[in-house]
């Protein structure tokens, strides 16, 4: 893995994906990406699609918000087939981590998921965070737990105006 960090953007790269900070030309496929998800917009956003400009907003909240939008390239294609919002400290905060429908089950999670808790263990942070909707898909609570993650309190998220039941999670890093 490499991994470089210039007080801004985070670069890091695992075998088959490259992670970067998002740009107003990756806009497209990160709008792939989450249309792909269409039982995902329905249950979180209680809507069927987005569009480039919702896109476009929901980035520059993001960024409002301390994080960092974050586009995954696989390097075969060039094509960005997952995104990630992250706000770095020491303890990392996964808001989100969304995979191209066309890629699930392919390992691209693990090796994001791998290649950030390098990334953040390398800068310092001693834990990471996340978030998990429940009710929503029983995998993906089963995907974190596997990577070692332990529910800490169960908490009610607001996205979009839409009220969601979920647990938060914390797997604490080794030095």
């Amino acid at each position: 893995m490499v991994s470089r960090y210039e007080g801004g953007p985070m670069i890091f790269e695992t075998c088959n994906v490259s992670v970067d900070f998002t740009q107003a030309n990756d806009i497209d496929g990160l709008v792939a990406v989450y249309n792909s998800h269409p039982a995902f917009l329905g249950q979180h956003l209680n809507r069927d699609t987005v569009t480039g400009e919702w896109m476009s907003d929901e980035v520059k909240a993001t960024r409002d918000a301390g994080f960092w939008s974050c586009k995954v390239t696989a390097k075969s294609t060039g094509e960005v087939v997952r995104l990630m919002d992250v706000h770095m400290d020491t303890e990392t905060y996964l808001s989100l981590l969304m995979v191209h429908r066309d890629y699930a089950h392919q390992g691209i999670g693990q090796e994001v998921y791998g290649g950030l808790e390098a990334y953040a263990r390398a800068h310092q942070s001693r834990s990471v965070r996340i978030d998990v909707v429940t009710g929503y898909d029983d995998r993906v609570l089963d995907f974190w737990v596997r990577r070692g993650f332990r529910a800490i309190a169960e908490t009610t998220l607001e996205w979009g105006g839409v009220a969601l039941s979920a647990v938060t999670m914390r797997r604490v890093l080794d030095p």
